[in-house]
């Protein structure tokens, strides 16, 4: 879609029933700075690949009817939405996706992203994929198995406000790609996990490191739930 220099748009009559491919439809609509999309049918649509890439003034966004069963690709679908200060996708059905690469990259204003429901058991890559989200401070990705996973390169790269992640579920194979996961963020960081793939991976000067969210000091909790 040619939309750099639309301010804003009505969509309430798109009938998007049958579509499968919703690659780039909005990227670019950089001075947009609300979209409701509550109307769309989503049920069939495999991929999401930058979907909503470089809207930059986007501050509100209703994405809350999607049904994302069938999607397969959400690379970059919300890169350098650069405005937005949160994302709750409790609602998104990842059990499918593949490819979440970059997905959340440049979002340099997110401080909340509930992404606590994600099923990744099918997700192959995750370069990236909070890579320069400065804003945020919180991560509750325990419900990342990783499994399947081949690429978690600079995952959480230049995130220097990034408090808190949890990864306590998460099992990747010794063959993974995993250089600099932790590259750019704070050496106060509280890392939860239980895999000693992670593990190897996070430099001896970090003094928050533990083993698992069992062992957190209930102050640490209660920061980690207050978001």
């Amino acid at each position: 879609m040619e939309c750099h220099s639309l301010t804003s748009l009505d969509l309430s009559k798109f009938n998007t029933s049958k579509l499968q491919i919703v690659e780039a439809m909005f990227s670019g609509c950089e001075k947009i700075t609300s979209l409701d999309l509550s109307n769309f049918d989503t049920s069939h649509i495999t991929n999401f690949q930058e979907f909503l890439k470089n809207m930059h003034s986007l501050v509100y966004l209703n994405i809350s009817n999607f049904n994302t069963s069938s999607a397969q690709n959400m690379d970059r679908m919300f890169s350098h939405c650069s405005s937005m200060t949160s994302f709750d996708l409790t609602h998104f059905d990842t059990s499918h996706v593949t490819n979440m690469h970059k997905m959340f990259s440049e979002c340099f204003s997110l401080v909340y992203l509930n992404i606590s429901n994600f099923d990744t058991s099918n997700v192959q890559t995750m370069d990236y994929m909070f890579s320069n989200s400065f804003s945020l401070r919180f991560l509750d990705l325990s419900s990342f198995t990783m499994e399947k996973m081949s690429d978690i390169t600079y995952m959480f790269n230049n995130t220097p406000n990034l408090e808190f992640i949890n990864l306590t579920n998460a099992k990747p194979s010794q063959n993974i790609k995993i250089n600099e996961i932790f590259k750019g963020t704070p050496k106060n960081l509280i890392i939860c996990t239980n895999s000693e793939v992670i593990s190897q991976k996070i430099d001896s000067s970090f003094c928050g490191f533990v083993s698992c969210s069992e062992n957190l000091k209930a102050e640490q909790k209660k920061n980690f739930c207050r978001y």
